[in-house]
């Protein structure tokens, strides 16, 4: 696994996802890490036996550690492809600057993989114009319009009751 520094991390992210355009998947994992830095201590020595013991030997007490704060701890972050592996941590102080560059990474790539979405009319596919064309040819009509009762229009009602009336 190759460790990389940010902006190393985000170029070979780049790279990764432009060989897997066509075909090919890229995974990505973050977690919160409270990876030490620092000198390492040295492996304790083993204690000689006491007498009387039966030659084991005596495994030092644990030590108590501290409660991790947040300021300590960092976020490891991974990338392969299934062949390269890639990764870097991300101390808290460049947490922001690191998520806006991602996310910029992220949006140039996201839908380049992704099909269009299929809108001709269909089962179960949109498209309103189609149905209420399909819903006229069958005989059916809308809802009545808002002074109307019944079947009929209020338009058509308002155009009897004149052509009835006139007649007289």
């Amino acid at each position: 696994m190759v460790r990389c520094d940010l902006d190393g991390f985000l170029s070979q992210l780049h790279k990764l996802y432009e060989r897997n355009k066509a075909n090919g998947t890229v995974w990505v994992t973050m977690k919160r890490s409270a990876l030490r830095r620092g000198p390492r201590a040295a492996p304790a020595s083993a204690a000689p036996p006491a007498p009387g013991d039966a030659g084991g030997v005596r495994k030092p007490a644990p030590k108590a550690q501290a409660p991790i704060r947040d300021d300590e701890c960092v976020c490891l972050v991974r990338a392969t492809d299934g062949k390269r592996k890639i990764s870097a941590e991300v101390a808290p102080a460049q947490l922001a600057k690191f998520k806006a560059s991602y996310q910029l990474l992220l949006r140039a790539h996201a839908g380049e993989g992704l099909r269009k979405r299929d809108r001709t009319g269909g089962a179960g596919g949109g498209g309103g114009k189609e149905k209420a064309a399909a819903a006229a040819a069958a005989g059916k009509s809308g809802p009545p319009a808002a002074g109307g009762a019944g079947g009929a229009g209020g338009a058509a009602a308002a155009k009897k009751k004149g052509a009835a009336g006139g007649k007289k």
